[in-house]
């Protein structure tokens, strides 16, 4: 992987990196100023704006120091400050018809970009992987049977098993931190937008399946387990927590006097945070909050990350303090987890790469097959 070239210019900060294939790839970020903030904390991981207030740094979500504080209602400084080298390993599904090949697959990359394989192939498509805490097994969605299901593999011997037969379909898979349970959407929401689905269960010991909401519409995507009985999911109007027991629900972005859009939540190494993206203003892209739904309004109150770069579409947070996110390019970059600007590019290719996912630390993984 080439280093990573970071350029200012008047008016604008522009990321030069160079991707896995070689080409250069030029994120050009509105409204900088000088590259140290104009209330944004560009650099510095500290002082960001009110979003789409157009406004000065919001003071009551401010410390003396400039960083975001931990008072009531707001984001609160992002877990993982100082953070190490790239590290770990990410999936993600790659579209490889648009190259002329047969198949959707899962590939396997490291985050330092220096080596990648494929995980899964065939003429079938398989998409959207989640891994599971103890990383010895990778959940995704294929459609060997005529439709989509979920299936899990066992990364030591590329053993699978199908978890469900829903008729509908089962797509975007999670796991419980202790891996006995698969949350999925029914349906699939990425081929029908305007479909309607509810969030399921699946015991992945007995395979016995639940709903565990209600049909809703627009529909729901990618969830992520704040603990073994708490989900968080999300559609394109708001993020909920689910207890899986119970059933009882809580907003986590409320609706306050906007329409948030918000996504694709990851949960961050101390547990109480979360990753998600979200429109504030004209522009779609990635902020931390808290996961008891504490933060409120996240436009105003949540910390943004690469608030200047567009088109941040899904999260998933490292165990390195750095997040992957799918961009509306499809292609593949990371994100520092401590609000500075650090967009690195880690997949660029003709084959549309979706769903990044990390690894979790503890998973034995290598460029051999």
């Amino acid at each position: 992987m080439q280093g990573w070239i970071v350029k200012h210019a008047v008016g604008a900060l522009t990321l030069l990196a160079m991707g896995c294939s070689g080409h250069d790839i030029l994120l050009t970020t509105a409204n900088a100023g000088s590259g140290n903030g104009g209330g944004s904390g560009a650099g510095t991981g500290g002082n960001f704006q009110e979003q789409g207030s157009g406004g000065s740094p919001n003071p009551a979500a401010m410390s003396d120091a400039g960083a975001p504080s931990e008072a009531a209602g707001s984001g609160g400084t992002a877990p993982g400050l100082d953070l190490p080298p790239v590290r770990g390993w990410v999936a993600y599904d790659s579209d490889l018809f648009a190259e002329g090949q047969p198949g959707r697959h899962i590939q396997l990359i490291a985050a330092d970009g220096s080596c990648k394989r494929a995980l899964t192939e065939g003429a079938e498509i398989e998409k959207q992987p989640a891994f599971s805490a103890d990383g010895k097994r990778i959940a995704f969605a294929a459609n060997g049977t005529g439709t989509f299901q979920i299936y899990a593999m066992d990364l030591a011997n590329g053993d699978r098993t199908q978890l469900t037969d829903v008729p509908e379909g089962a797509t975007y898979p999670s796991w419980s931190p202790d891996g006995k349970t698969i949350a999925f959407v029914a349906g699939d929401a990425e081929d029908d937008g305007n479909a309607s689905n509810r969030v399921m269960r699946v015991d992945t010991e007995t395979l016995e399946t639940s709903a565990i909401t209600n049909v809703r519409r627009p529909p729901f995507t990618w969830s992520a387990f704040a603990a073994n009985d708490l989900v968080l999911v999300g559609n394109e109007y708001n993020l909920i927590g689910i207890d899986i027991v119970t059933l009882d629900q809580y907003d986590v972005v409320p609706l306050n006097g906007r329409i948030p859009n918000p996504s694709s939540p990851s949960i961050g190494p101390d547990g109480t945070h979360y990753a998600f993206s979200d429109y504030c203003g004209e522009k779609k892209t990635l902020f931390i909050a808290r996961t008891d739904g504490k933060t409120g309004d996240t436009c105003a109150n949540a910390l943004p990350l690469a608030p200047y770069v567009d088109g941040l579409t899904s999260a998933s947070w490292g165990p390195t303090g750095y997040i992957a996110s799918e961009t509306k390019q499809h292609d593949i970059v990371l994100v520092a987890s401590d609000g500075s600007v650090d967009v690195r590019v880690l997949v660029d290719t003709n084959a549309p790469a979706r769903n990044p996912v990390f690894a979790p630390a503890s998973a034995d993984l290598s460029c051999e097959d």
